[in-house]
């Protein structure tokens, strides 16, 4: 309880205006107490040391040179280990501390973007772009890795609520993040991604913890497609199959539900969280079948020939509209 009023009232500090160099010595001082508590056993002290950093990190004035160059190695480190230590503890602090990690990344991926000048130049360039899309890359595999663990366990202990928190707060920024990098940043994680993704775009279910993990995975999915195009034309086919997958399930809870002799509590957020999910679905294989290329229009092609249902046929329609679209938008 101590522990946790205490960094309540740190907390504070950060989110009211401040001189500049009070803030910037108030930073340096608390920076030392996050590590101390991200480096500790205990993974309520892991996750009250995360609440404070994502405080202090909110404040931008707290995001001087000096911290990054002086903290931005061992914050990298004890991030990237306590979100490996907790890949089975709570959800919530898991879900925390993936954020922390998160929103690290994404302000040194600003700062060894820009450019700066002065006294700060040196500072910023001993943040190189080249090391933090590599950081960031070991840090999603090691997400890749913990969620590829609980996708093995299934719906048992909470791991279906876990993945859809590493997914939320963890993969999903961090894959977003090196999308937006040029030479196609997440080449070297593709395969390995798409091995963690792609189960997760069919999990089972339709409740809305389910439908969390579903449309998280095809938003993951999209920013790996786009963040490692290159490659995906080697994975078409599997990633077509695996959405028109969805697709399918998808078609068949809508007339579970329709069929439905009474109306449930929630299902009219069942109803609403499929057609999300099927909006999405579409829109992830109009840009499957962008970057797939032919393996990804040959599993569309044999769905139309060998397969009779109209739904089907309907559903190849609307991918190829919406690639259309796409490739009229790109000229």
């Amino acid at each position: 309880m101590c522990l946790s009023s205490a960094a309540i009232l740190l907390s504070a500090v950060f989110n009211g205006r401040c001189d500049i160099e009070l803030t910037d010595k108030a930073c340096l001082d608390t920076i030392p107490i996050v590590l101390s508590l991200l480096d500790d056993t205990t993974p309520f002290n892991q996750g009250v040391g995360a609440l404070i950093f994502i405080a202090v990190m909110s404040d931008e004035t707290a995001r001087t040179p000096l911290l990054l160059e002086r903290f931005h190695i061992t914050l990298t480190h004890s991030l990237r280990s306590a979100v490996q230590l907790c890949g089975r503890e709570d959800a919530t602090i898991l879900a925390v501390l993936c954020l922390a990690q998160s929103k690290w990344f994404e302000i040194l991926s600003r700062q060894s973007l820009s450019r700066v000048k002065g006294p700060a130049r040196e500072a910023n360039d001993a943040i190189s772009a080249d090391g933090m899309c590599n950081s960031i890359r070991e840090a999603l595999a090691h997400l890749f890795d913990a969620v590829r663990k609980q996708t093995h366990a299934g719906r048992h202990d909470g791991s279906d609520i876990r993945i859809g928190a590493a997914l939320v707060t963890g993969i999903n920024p961090l894959l977003n993040l090196l999308a937006e990098l040029p030479q196609a940043a997440s080449t070297e994680i593709g395969r390995a991604g798409l091995a963690t993704i792609l189960p997760l775009v069919t999990w089972p279910g339709m409740s809305l913890e389910s439908r969390s993990i579903q449309i998280s995975a095809l938003c993951a999915l999209l920013s790996l497609m786009k963040g490692a195009h290159p490659i995906m034309n080697r994975h078409g086919t599997k990633i077509m199959i695996e959405l028109f997958a969805l697709l399918h399930r998808l078609d068949n809870d809508s007339k579970f539900l329709n069929e439905a002799l009474t109306t449930k509590l929630g299902q009219a957020d069942d109803e609403v969280s499929t057609a999300v999910t099927r909006q999405l679905c579409l829109y992830a294989a109009a840009v499957a079948l962008v970057v797939g290329g032919r393996r990804a229009e040959g599993v569309l092609n044999h769905v139309k020939l060998e397969n009779r249902s109209d739904a089907h046929v309907h559903r190849c329609g609307e991918i190829r509209n919406l690639f259309a679209n796409l490739m009229r938008a790109s000229d």
